[in-house]
C-alpha cells in the first residue's frame, strides 16, 4: 500500500509534535529553576560597640537546605563568627529586616513577614515593629582601582577591600561604621571604613 502526500505531512507533522513535547518534558523536568531557592542574605541586627559585639543573621541554602544562623561577630577576635543558634528553614526568605525594639528580627516568607525571635523561634509581633533596614543593606556605588575594590554609600562612608567577587549588599557592623560586613556573591567579607 502506498502512502498519500496527504498522510505523509500528517505523519511528520505527528512525529513533530511528539518530537517538540518529549524536548519541552525534558527541559522542564531538568533546566526548570528549583522554586523556593534563594540567594544569600545577611543582617546586622546588632551593631558592634565599645560594650558589645556586633549580632548578625545569615540565610544560606547548604545542600537544598534552607538555613538561617544567628551569630555574633567578636570584634576582638579578628572578628570571628561565633554561632549562638541556627535553625532550618522550610522555604527560603526573600528579605530580612532588623526589629525597631531590636529584641529580634523579621523574615520575609511566602510573602508573609514573620518574627523570629533570637532564639529563631517565630513570634506574634506587631507589624509595626519591623524597622525599614533590610538584607538589602546600605545602597551602593562600586568603584575599582588597581589593586581593590571601593563601596561608597550615598557619599557618607568608603570601604575599601580586596577580594574577589561582586559585592551583593554592605552593612554597617559597628555604630561607627569602622568596620562593615560585605556579601559578594562567593561568601562574606569585614572590611573597614571611613568617613568622606
Amino acid at each position: 500500500m502506498r502512502e498519500t502526500k496527504k498522510e505523509k505531512n500528517v505523519r511528520l507533522f505527528l512525529a513533530l509534535a511528539f518530537a517538540v513535547v518529549a524536548l519541552a518534558a525534558m527541559y522542564f523536568q531538568y533546566f526548570k529553576p528549583v522554586s523556593g531557592t534563594g540567594s544569600p542574605l545577611a543582617l546586622v541586627i546588632k551593631e558592634g560597640t565599645a560594650e558589645g559585639d556586633p549580632l548578625v543573621v545569615l540565610y544560606d541554602e547548604k545542600k537544598e537546605d534552607h538555613v538561617l544562623a544567628l551569630y555574633e561577630v567578636e570584634k576582638d577576635n579578628d572578628f570571628k563568627f561565633r554561632l549562638i543558634k541556627s535553625a532550618p528553614l522550610e522555604n527560603a526568605p526573600e528579605q530580612l529586616a532588623v526589629d525597631r525594639d531590636g529584641a529580634g528580627f523579621w523574615a520575609e516568607l511566602d510573602g508573609d513577614w514573620v518574627y523570629l525571635d533570637r532564639d529563631l523561634e517565630v513570634q506574634d509581633r506587631e507589624p509595626g515593629l519591623r524597622g525599614t533596614i533590610t538584607s538589602d543593606g546600605e545602597p551602593f556605588e562600586v568603584r575599582k582601582t588597581s589593586n581593590h575594590t571601593v563601596l561608597e554609600t550615598e557619599g557618607q562612608y568608603e570601604v575599601a577591600f580586596n577580594e574577589a567577587g561582586r559585592p551583593e549588599s554592605i552593612h554597617a557592623l559597628t555604630a561607627d561604621h569602622s568596620s562593615w560586613l560585605i556579601l559578594l556573591d562567593g561568601g562574606l567579607r569585614i572590611a573597614s571604613g571611613r568617613t568622606l
